[in-house]
């Protein structure tokens, strides 16, 4: 058997119904004649707030979805005053007395046609004494559906929209003759739209959740249809803060701070005790098709601003000078490889290799390719997992930074090892210390990055260090160079917005004009672009391919001897078999080596496979300039 419901009783008696009509009235709401409210929660034209009684306290019951706590919020009173008798505390403390707190009529804004011509009166309640709490307005006509101050709205170049009334007055006081301030009704309508066309509109953004979610609609609407729209914040960082508080503050048009702009990211992230003050977020509809999209860089798709990443090769590929002359077309602003550059200070930290690091400098002298004082070095490393140490080289490097109207570019940190101090490279905590160094001095400086230095690891392809590395790091460059060839290769295997930029290097002997101990010429090397296959510099060889690459070729020069029309293919089986006998792997790494290598040359248009049969239908990669009918043999110990 159910529980027996309370019975409901609408007629207006005890002292909770009571208390909720005398504040209702107490505020001009109105009643319609069927017994509901108008209610002060929010902007309500037709009565939608009912009370009823249930055994000792009112049920309140907002249609329009205001719940019973922000209806009591707006009548100034508090929950208790629903019941009839107080209810008791939990505690022992005694209960208060209920005192209800009436509000005051603060303003009247009129809403007019285009003419001037009153339609409605907004009214403006705010709770007594406290202009503090929450407020409360109330129609005398109806929502009108026209823009507040709408004729001079009609006379504006420039309009400006408020989330309210008192800030829309506030700054009416400060405009230029051809600007006009006006709100955003909390019920936006695309009739609104119509009186904004032609005109160029600024949308104050408060500083609260709603603020943002009004000034969303606006948004939404009026660059639906056109209209250029700019989104500002008030230069004052309180919480809920509009323009009414910036005016106030003493700040004026000019101040306010654009919703994406630079100025407004380092505002939100000041350090405010009230997190909820800064808004440090910023909605993916507040960005225009023009705003933000040309992202700023060093060495255009290769190095972004505020970036850090690594550049990695095995030893001997040449990673210094590689490094010498990225930083040294930054440091004069000149081109790298054929890329646009930006330019700016570039600061290298050295940790192995000091005199041969300065030779290398005289270099880049000699051969005219530095000829600023923009690049700057460090002959030593240091720890850089050391917050100390850190806050030293940022310390070093602001002194620069200060004398120069150039700003900080890139930090060169050559190699991780040896910055690292005495951590290991392999487990994650020291790899993972020494990145977030590298990215607390790349933060230091606007638009700064910093380039980590790196040797390439046990396994082709991969740097040495924790697998978390090149998914923390914003671009990766590789650096190969094939055996027997003159000619490196740099690609750039991630960055933020695509992959595939490539190119080619050599290494040039440059005398530096001394003379060394025994009276010969001291030398040293510069790197020089080359131009080179893009499509092979695309996608180096991994140690799979090679694998692969090379006992085709064996098998294929001892299947046709001296007959170069001979066999076009080779038996899967028989390359299995060369993988173990001749590759350098184990009978149980074969297949899978094998499988993924011809996989790879497939996908490269070099490979066709038949069931068991593997066919030769492109050149091998780096066999430029030799055919496969011109194959030479190669001796191995595997016989067929």
């Amino acid at each position: 058997m159910s529980a027996t419901a309370p019975s409901v009783d609408i007629r207006p008696h005890g002292s909770a119904f009571g208390r909720l009509e005398a504040a209702l009235e107490q505020i001009g709401s109105n009643r319609s004649a069927g017994g509901d409210w108008q209610c002060p929660a929010h902007e309500d034209q037709n009565p939608s707030l009912s009370i009823k009684m249930a055994d000792d306290r009112a049920l309140l019951c907002c249609h329009a979805g205001c719940t019973s706590e922000d209806v009591i919020a707006a009548l100034g009173l508090r929950m208790g005053d629903l019941f009839d008798t107080p209810q008791a505390r939990q505690s022992h403390t005694p209960t208060p007395t209920l005192v209800s707190r009436p509000m005051r009529r603060v303003a009247d804004y009129e809403y007019t046609d285009r003419h001037g011509e009153i339609i409605s009166t907004k009214t403006r309640f705010e709770p007594a004494p406290n202009p503090d709490g929450e407020k409360s307005f109330l129609w005398d006509n109806g929502n009108p559906k026209v823009l507040y101050r709408l004729p001079e709205i009609v006379e504006a170049e420039e309009v400006w929209v408020n989330e309210g009334e008192k800030a829309a007055d506030r700054m009416a006081t400060v405009l230029p003759p051809d600007h006009a301030a006006t709100c955003a009704p909390a019920k936006w309508d695309e009739l609104f739209v119509e009186c904004l066309h032609g005109r160029g509109v600024h949308v104050i953004v408060d500083r609260d959740k709603s603020g943002l979610n009004q000034a969303r609609k606006v948004y939404d609407s009026l660059t639906a249809a056109g209209i250029t729209v700019d989104l500002v914040y008030p230069a004052v960082t309180a919480e809920k803060a509009d323009a009414f508080d910036h005016f106030e503050a003493g700040f004026g048009l000019d101040d306010f701070v654009a919703m994406s702009s630079p100025e407004c990211d380092a505002e939100t992230d000041s350090g405010d005790e009230n997190p909820s003050r800064a808004l440090s977020f910023i909605p993916a509809w507040s960005i225009k098709e023009s705003q933000g999209l040309a992202a700023p860089y060093w060495i255009k798709g290769v190095v972004d601003g505020s970036a850090t990443g690594y550049v990695y090769a095995a030893w001997g590929i040449g990673k210094t000078f590689f490094m010498l002359e990225a930083g040294s077309a930054v440091a004069d602003g000149r081109e790298f490889c054929g890329r646009r550059t930006t330019q700016g200070l570039v600061f290298y930290s050295c940790g192995e290799g000091q005199v041969g690091l300065r030779r290398r400098i005289r270099a880049l002298r000699v051969a005219g390719k530095l000829t600023s004082d923009n690049l700057f070095l460090r002959d030593r490393a240091v720890d850089m997992r050391n917050p100390d140490n850190v806050d030293a080289m940022i310390a070093d490097i602001r002194t620069v930074d200060e004398s120069s109207d150039l700003p900080v570019a890139i930090v060169i940190l050559d190699t991780q090892r040896r910055h690292m101090g005495d951590g290991e490279e392999n487990p994650g905590p020291d790899t993972a210390a020494l990145f977030d160094g590298a990215c607390r001095v790349r933060d230091a400086f606007p638009g700064a990055s910093v380039i980590i230095v790196n040797h390439e690891g046990y396994t082709a392809g991969r740097q040495r260090g924790h697998s978390n590395q090149g998914s923390d790091a914003d671009f990766l460059v590789r650096l190969t160079r094939e055996k027997g060839e003159s000619v490196g290769r740099w690609s750039v295997e991630k960055s933020k917005d695509g992959e595939g930029l490539s190119g080619g290097y050599r290494l040039s002997v440059v005398e530096l004009g001394v003379d060394d101990v025994d009276g010969e010429p001291l030398t040293s090397m510069v790197m020089d672009p080359v131009e080179v296959d893009d499509e092979a510099v695309a996608k180096p060889l991994t140690k799979h391919e090679r694998i692969v690459r090379d006992g085709l070729r064996a098998l294929l020069s001892v299947a046709r001897g001296t007959d170069l029309e001979g066999p076009d293919s080779v038996d899967r089986g028989t390359l299995i078999d060369w993988a173990e006998r001749n590759g350098g792997v184990t009978r149980e790494q074969r297949r899978g080596v094998v499988f993924k290598g011809l996989k790879r040359l497939k996908a490269r248009g070099v490979v066709e496979v038949q069931g068991q049969k593997i066919f030769l239908v492109g050149e091998l990669p780096w066999e430029r300039g030799h055919s496969i009918k011109n194959l030479l043999p190669i001796p191995c110990s595997y016989m067929r």
